[in-house]
């Protein structure tokens, strides 16, 4: 799954972009207006999705001026259906950490609270492609139990199943993670970067040194 850009997933190219910066105004769009919402589309990308959506009677064209002006076809047959895909494309990250809480939490409900779990790479920073590894860091108090090795492996199994992504889960004890912040682990600048929580007791803080309480 591309959770840069989610809804091209199910609409690829620019056409599910292109129609997800429409959707977002009821105001007539010039394409180089759309272009630049889009930094990393071309120019003539964006015209050649316009042009094809045009097609399908999913946009509307008007001349102006010297320009043609798009707009959504919201009386279009799909266009509740696309309004749906473009909201659940954007909830995208929020869906993603909601999914690992809701695995942790009921895999084992009296386990999760001790554990401190994040996202860190490219799926906290919403960068990750469809061939990007989903990253999570567990963090327990004690070492690893069978029980925690078993929901590594499930949750790993469920953020699969939901994104196509693999998830890769980076396992480790306060105790090892104090010594990795000692040792100035090169990992430990990444996770300060973009780890973001997603349930437990805060890391970030512990990542600059800060003890952990008893």
């Amino acid at each position: 799954m591309d959770l840069t850009h989610p809804i091209a997933t199910v609409i690829p190219s620019l056409d599910g972009r292109v129609l997800a910066v429409l959707s977002r105004t009821t105001r007539p769009m010039a394409g180089r207006q759309i272009a630049r919402l889009l930094p990393d589309a071309s120019l003539r990308g964006v015209q050649l999705a316009l042009e094809r959506l045009e097609r399908q009677g999913l946009v509307l064209a008007e001349p102006f001026a010297h320009a043609v002006m798009f707009s959504a076809n919201r009386r279009h047959l799909l266009w509740p259906a696309i309004e749906r895909l473009v909201e659940a494309a954007a909830s995208t990250p929020t869906q993603l950490r909601r999914l690992v809480q809701h695995t942790v939490q009921s895999f084992d409900p009296e386990l999760a609270p001790r554990l401190s779990i994040a996202l860190y790479g490219s799926a906290a920073r919403q960068a990750a492609t469809p061939d990007s590894d989903i990253d999570v860091l567990i963090v327990e108090p004690a070492p690893a139990s069978a029980r925690v090795d078993d929901l590594v492996a499930h949750l790993a199994e469920e953020v699969r199943l939901a994104t196509g992504n693999d998830c890769n889960v980076y396992l480790t004890t306060r105790e090892r993670l104090d010594e990795m912040v000692r040792e100035r682990d090169p990992i430990i600048a990444s996770w300060l970067e973009d780890a973001e929580m997603v349930t437990g007791p805060d890391v970030r803080p512990h990542l600059e040194g800060s003890p952990w309480r008893a």
